[in-house]
């Protein structure tokens, strides 16, 4: 919402008070014409009402791993509804698997994963998930994350 408003701020500036800027964007006999003015600055708003937030992946950070212990964590995809034919994940460590929440009705959700396994060497771990979400009014947005998991000796 954050994201919006300030493009709604920086329309409204460009178009009511930077007369210089708006007649390097539109032609004068637009600009002239003061009921085609208003019309450009209410599809605009009404354009900015609109928009998409940004989609955010988080945590920012996974907690680190311990070796030979379980693992488990989750990755939430917030902002919109993740197109799960365009998901994909890569984990560097083949005990490790990143898996859809089931959803009710069955169907998997890729808005919130978990991410298992158990650490068999010392190395750090890194996993990567990109796709895109669908979108409304709006094209859907394209997201990518990569993490680094550190495995530590249990104590």
């Amino acid at each position: 919402m954050k994201y919006c408003l300030s493009l709604l701020k920086w329309i409204v500036n460009t178009l009511a008070l930077e007369p210089k800027l708006l007649h390097a964007l539109l032609p004068p006999m637009w600009l002239e014409n003061k009921m085609i003015r208003k019309y450009i600055i209410v599809v605009s708003i009404l354009l900015v009402i609109e928009c998409n937030d940004p989609v955010k992946v988080s945590p920012d950070r996974l907690p680190n791993a311990y070796l030979h212990q379980p693992y488990q964590t989750n990755i939430e995809i917030a902002g919109s509804t993740v197109v799960d034919l365009n998901f994909h994940s890569k984990v560097s460590d083949a005990s490790f698997t990143i898996m859809p929440s089931i959803a009710e009705g069955g169907y998997k959700n890729y808005n919130l994963l978990t991410v298992t396994g158990t650490p068999t060497t010392l190395d750090p771990i890194y996993i990567y998930v990109t796709g895109d979400t669908y979108g409304t009014n709006f094209s859907g947005q394209r997201f990518k994350k990569e993490y680094t998991i550190a495995v530590k000796v249990a104590q």
